[in-house]
């Protein structure tokens, strides 16, 4: 290994030439590979400190160091944060020399890379207005770098090493755990930064404001606030999916940049990826205003926890829309329920007010959602709520469920009440709709009453072009199976020719083949699933699609033969 380190490394040892320059990133990379093929795998994962060590001779200190849990992103240390592993203060001095030739050489903000910096003003970049804080007391600011404006989230180093390397586990938890989510709700890590006196996190995404204050703007939009519903389940639903509890799920941690809303700020995530999501033991840390009981008390938790944090966002969303505000529902638990105005410890009172504000609501033009007769449009948000914030974490429903139920309630006119783009395809591929294809001229009163004529009509309408389905419609996804999106009035089944055999046989049970049914909605014929029949059908009744499934791709214009 020495021989194929000596032409890649230099030693600024008494009498020889110290480097000139810098090691390039493609220098650092040559030498991990070198130190992995040589069996040293933990020295691999740290190159640019072996290289400061190899520099001065210490090199033999490479394990004390990793065995301290010094890494590469510890660098650049100060003269108060060295780990203090060396015998003499002339060693630790030429070592904090030595780590500014392994300092990076490049300074994009977009490369998704970590940097190890002397100063943050090395990135080059325009410091803008500060933006708020984060957990453990950590900054975030407004930057530019070439014209592009990021959000950077600063957290202090602390001057003794112990301490100092707990501040960097934790900013290695949150630099992973936010990286780990690729979602339209949730902040994009673009870059990340050591110098000496800060961890930083840069971000791509930079919000207008947060939610706790745009909840209290004059200039707050009810359209924008009916929108988030849908948006903040489907980014909760991400971060649950990729295996990670958020943890501190509160307005000013939801940040918006026009009406898109995002999570941010994943100090606190818990990644449970290969462990289950239950922890247990003393929690630290919450927010208590929004933390769920079961943290409040340091019970068992999982991610159960988190939508309970989301049910009393949505609460606060609710009050604004209702025309009330979160100040006033404040000063109400003060004086009900259990007269505390911490949202954990007066459940009653919350419930209380869940039914105030959903008798009190002003009547809306608009409507919140617009739900099939006979619900009430104004109601489904309290309904969503009601689910969220139970006490019993069991009695809660998923991330995944939540959505589902959102986007059923939303269903009838979600382009127009959901803002965001991305969440109106999200509602289509989760609650797929049925092609809208004519059959010309054919009622389910013509197909019942003259079976001649609809025999004939399946022919001449498979070679119409306008039977085509549209471009707009969505693709249907796999398996093909699906339930229906509306009420649909059984017909026939496909071997009874005639009434009485129709009768006789009957549907879903009795009949040879799958039955088929006329869809209002989408005004065509749709064969159910037989073996997924949920129940006897009989002819000429409705049924809702909770009771049966239909097979999408096999209707009048799809099928090889002629309808009875």
């Amino acid at each position: 290994m020495e021989l194929a380190l000596s032409g890649l490394l230099h030693r600024n040892e008494p009498g020889m030439r110290k480097r000139p320059r810098p090691y390039s990133e493609e220098e650092i990379k040559t030498i991990s590979v070198v130190l992995a093929t040589d069996g040293h795998y933990e020295w691999s994962r740290n190159p640019r400190v072996y290289i400061a060590l190899y520099t001065i001779n210490e090199e033999d200190e490479m394990d004390e160091f990793v065995k301290r849990g010094v890494n590469d992103m510890c660098l650049p240390y100060d003269s108060k944060s060295f780990p203090g592993a060396f015998k003499t203060e002339i060693l630790k001095t030429r070592f904090l020399y030595a780590q500014k030739h392994v300092l990076s050489t490049q300074n994009d903000l977009s490369s998704g890379k970590h940097l190890n910096v002397q100063s943050y003003s090395d990135l080059k970049i325009r410091i803008g207005d500060r933006l708020g804080r984060g957990a453990q007391s950590a900054e975030v600011r407004k930057i530019s770098q070439n014209s592009q404006c990021y959000a950077m989230k600063l957290t202090h180093r602390a001057a003794i090493f112990d301490t100092d390397l707990e501040t960097l586990r934790k900013f290695e938890v949150e630099l992973q755990s936010a990286k780990k989510v690729q979602h339209h709700h949730v902040v994009r890590v673009t870059a990340s930064f050591t110098d000496t006196d800060y961890f930083g996190i840069v971000m791509g995404t930079v919000g207008e404001c947060n939610l706790a204050d745009y909840l209290v703007s004059p200039s707050r939009d009810s359209k924008v606030l009916r929108s988030l519903f849908v948006c903040l389940t489907s980014g909760l639903k991400a971060i649950h999916g990729a295996s990670l509890r958020h943890k501190d799920i509160k307005p000013e941690n939801i940040v918006l940049r026009g009406h898109i809303p995002y999570y941010t700020d994943f100090g606190l995530a818990f990644d449970f990826e290969g462990s289950g999501s239950t922890t247990t033991g003393e929690a630290r840390g919450f927010t208590r205003h929004y933390a769920a009981p079961e943290v409040r008390d340091s019970s068992p938790r999982n991610t159960s926890s988190d939508l309970w944090s989301l049910g009393v966002v949505f609460l606060e969303i609710a009050t604004v829309l209702a025309q009330q505000s979160v100040a006033r529902l404040r000063s109400y638990l003060k004086n009900n329920g259990t007269t505390n105005s911490q949202y954990p410890l007066n459940l009653e009172g919350l419930t209380k007010w869940v039914n105030i504000i959903r008798e009190e609501s002003p009547d809306d033009a608009d409507g919140w959602f617009t739900i099939p007769p006979p619900g009430n449009s104004d109601d489904a948000p309290f309904r969503w709520i009601e689910s969220l914030i139970q006490e019993q974490p069991r009695l809660r429903p998923s991330a995944t469920k939540l959505f589902k139920t959102v986007a059923k309630d939303m269903k009838a006119d979600y382009t127009e009440k959901c803002l965001c783009n991305h969440c109106v395809q999200e509602i289509e591929t989760t609650l797929p709709i049925v092609p809208f294809i004519p059959r010309p001229g054919t009622t389910p009163s013509v197909a019942l009453t003259t079976p001649s004529v609809a025999r004939t009509t399946p022919s001449v309408a498979r070679n119409t072009p306008s039977m085509a389905r549209p471009s707009s419609v969505p693709p249907i996804g796999a398996p093909p199976f699906q339930r229906a999106t509306d009420d649909v009035t059984l017909l026939y089944n496909v071997d009874s020719n005639t009434v009485a055999d129709r009768q006789t046989h009957g549907f879903g049970g009795g009949g040879k083949e799958n039955p088929w049914v006329w869809s209002a909605e989408h005004q065509d014929h749709y064969r159910v699933t037989y073996e997924q029949c949920s129940t006897t059908l009989a002819p000429e009744k409705r049924y809702a699609f909770t009771d049966i499934i239909i097979d999408p791709e096999y209707h009048w214009s799809k099928s090889q033969r002629s309808l009875p």
